[in-house]
């Protein structure tokens, strides 16, 4: 199997992290034991970021899994959080994006928030 994840991560200035989720094995079958602890790498920091930028490219990720991740980071500040699943952007659910007002909270196109790192 190659390499199941990459990331970059920035502290000081900038707070900024960068994970993509690329696991499957080569049965094509999905590697969740590499998810959950490269999520728990965002919890763990217990500091304001920037940017969270998290890009996977999976068949499914249980919702209520995502949910428990989302209420462990509830206490971390980020500015701009970035997520992209299977090529699905949240910004093109209509319904979502509704629920999402009712809280305060913009959702914007992955697209126009990403930060390209990779030259």
């Amino acid at each position: 199997m190659g390499n199941p994840f990459s990331g970059s991560v920035f502290t000081g200035k900038y707070n900024f992290i960068e994970i993509y989720l690329n696991n499957l094995n080569d049965d094509g079958n999905i590697e969740n034991q590499i998810i959950y602890p490269t999520l728990n790498l965002v919890e763990n920091i217990k500091q304001n970021l920037n940017y969270l930028s998290i890009e996977i490219d999976i068949y499914e990720i249980k919702s209520s899994d995502f949910e428990v991740f989302l209420k462990n980071i509830q206490d971390i500040f980020i500015k701009k959080l970035a997520i992209l699943t299977r090529n699905q952007n949240l910004f093109d659910l209509k319904d979502e994006v509704k629920e999402f007002k009712l809280y305060d909270i913009r959702v914007r196109s992955y697209f126009e928030l990403l930060i390209d790192t990779l030259y």
